[in-house]
């Protein structure tokens, strides 16, 4: 069998303040897409199809991109590459399309495309087992502790949702999605020959992937509706520290300006909501297990899983652990061990204990402490509304301009504050 035809798509990345530009030639011809079992009557749609190719073109883009913060780093990025509707990117979609990628990974984006000449294998996807029926609601499904106790609140408000996975644990998520008794459900993977590996670090632009693959499935069941779970403190993006920058994977920006370039790129409204904005992690879970009951509850949860660092064999530092073991130290992994009092997945380094035996570690701590700190600082009898909202850097400003109402200052200070006694219930010090 002869080889694919190629399908380029030429990137060159510009990084300040020292002048220096790389230019990638990738081949969209070497990207293996594999299922769409599930997908509803409407089928593959063309401009969803050119929208995920592009959020795949930009998440191989970030795989070049250091992990490291240093004051070198990319200031702008130019793809040129070839769509199936190129006249579908109107001015106001390539503007929330450029404003979305600015707003996730702090870089200026331009886009040129020209018409594609020849298919590739996004548009030979399997249509097996698609579906009769259309839903109004597509949730996206991670296997994630919050998107799983997004599917209880599916079922607890009776939302008749079909799902959309990318898949890492294709089987963890069958699994799950069975649990609750979801029948349609489309999961999607990909490989790229000669793609970059990468392992860890913050996946600032992956999101706007898996948003593009729930565009895709919404289109496919003509729903109107992308539900997005994810808890509060995480989709507000507040950082612990000045140094830090928080993913903003489901800030309500980001879901605003997503729900502008899908509904003006389909011309139908497709609108991205996140009904966890207002609950912290472990009022999720909390939720879920009241629903559940304790037993079941204890056994979803050990399918779920969480950690940035799941592939990796070392974080921070000399410390190492198996793949696929949650290394207990990043974000997400912190952020999940306030929600769960009782049984977790076994974590390579358990904070939440003295006798772990890197407890003490300031090196394992690094993440953890700088959460504590600015937890008692919220938590100080001295501190309140008026002095939280003066401080509050602008992703937080821009979570109440965004949030269509939902949001105060008063209401994240209280969201941030009941988040900041679960850290101090969660893990002791010294």
């Amino acid at each position: 069998m002869s080889a694919p035809a190629a399908i380029s798509a030429r990137v060159e990345i510009a990084k300040a303040p020292r002048p220096e530009t790389h230019v990638l030639d990738l081949d969209l011809a070497d990207i293996e897409w594999h299922d769409a079992a599930g997908l509803g009557p409407n089928g593959l749609d063309r401009r969803a199809l050119d929208l995920l190719e592009i959020a795949r073109v930009v998440w191989e883009v970030e795989r070049y991109i250091p992990k490291r913060i240093s004051s070198q780093r990319v200031r702008s990025v130019k793809v040129q590459m070839s769509v199936r509707e190129p006249s579908a990117w109107t001015p106001k979609s390539m503007a929330a399309l450029k404003a979305i990628l600015r707003l996730l990974g702090n870089a200026e984006w331009t886009f040129g495309f020209s018409k594609r000449k020849k298919d590739s294998a996004l548009d030979r996807l399997s249509m097996d087992g698609a579906q009769p029926d259309h839903a109004s609601t597509v949730a996206l499904f991670s296997a994630g502790l919050d998107s799983t106790s997004g599917l209880d609140w599916l079922v607890r408000n009776g939302t008749d949702a079909a799902l959309a996975s990318f898949y890492g644990s294709k089987a963890k998520q069958t699994q799950l999605a069975g649990e609750f008794e979801f029948k349609r459900h489309v999961q999607m993977g990909c490989t790229w020959a000669n793609g970059r590996r990468r392992i860890g670090g913050q996946f600032q632009y992956r999101s706007f992937l898996f948003l593009a693959l729930g565009a895709m499935v919404a289109r496919s069941y003509r729903a109107s509706t992308l539900l997005q779970f994810e808890n509060g403190p995480l989709a507000i993006a507040m950082p612990p520290a000045a140094t830090y920058r928080m993913t903003r994977h489901a800030h309500p920006m980001l879901q605003t300006l997503a729900s502008e370039l899908f509904s003006n790129l389909f011309g139908e409204p497709l609108s991205v909501q996140n009904p966890f904005l207002l609950s912290t992690k472990r009022e999720a879970a909390l939720a879920m297990k009241a629903h559940l009951g304790a037993e079941r509850f204890e056994k979803t949860i050990l399918g779920t899983e969480t950690c940035w660092n799941l592939a990796s064999r070392q974080v921070l530092g000399a410390i190492t652990k198996r793949i696929g073991q949650p290394c207990g130290l990043c974000i997400p992994c912190i952020v999940r061990r306030t929600a769960l009092s009782g049984p977790d997945v076994a974590h390579a380094v358990d904070l939440t204990l003295r006798k772990d035996a890197h407890f003490a570690d300031a090196d394992a701590r690094i993440h953890v402490d700088a959460y504590l700190a600015w937890a008692r600082k919220l938590t100080a009898s001295s501190y309140g509304p008026e002095r939280f909202a003066f401080e509050a850097p602008q992703i937080v400003r821009e979570a109440v301009a965004h949030s269509d109402g939902k949001l105060t200052m008063s209401a994240i200070f209280e969201i941030e504050r009941r988040f900041a006694h679960e850290l101090i219930q969660t893990f002791p010090v010294p």
